[in-house]
């Protein structure tokens, strides 16, 4: 079985919650370039064997870090964009199926009649 549930305002939060650290996580990926140069640079002023090893190690863990963190931003948009139209969605259903619930629970005469018919 599934089962669908909306909060709206639990749901609205967490989306902009999501959203304002959008500008943090859009840093990181700069951030570890900039360190990737840096090591480079620091290739330069210092080397021996198990150094070069290390800091070639620590270049290859920043370059999947940065993929990761360009994957991680782009999927927590994604994730807001499919939560708020989800939500929308979930909402207009239950408005459209709780009224129709509530409605006068008589079956109009057409449709009885047509029941009738089909028994």
């Amino acid at each position: 079985m599934i089962t669908y549930k909306i909060d709206k305002t639990a749901q609205t939060q967490a989306d902009k919650d999501i959203s304002d650290m959008a500008d943090v996580l859009n840093e990181i990926a700069p951030t570890l370039r900039s360190l990737y140069e840096i090591i480079t640079r620091h290739e330069l002023a210092i080397g021996y064997p198990s150094m070069s090893e290390f800091r070639a190690q620590l270049k290859q863990e920043i370059g999947h870090a940065i993929e990761s963190t360009r994957a991680i931003a782009d999927k927590s948009k994604k994730l807001v964009v499919v939560s708020d139209q989800a939500a929308k969605h979930l909402v207009a259903i239950e408005e459209h199926f709780g009224a129709a619930l509530r409605a006068n629970n008589e079956v109009p005469r057409e449709e009885s009649s047509q029941i009738t018919r089909q028994i």
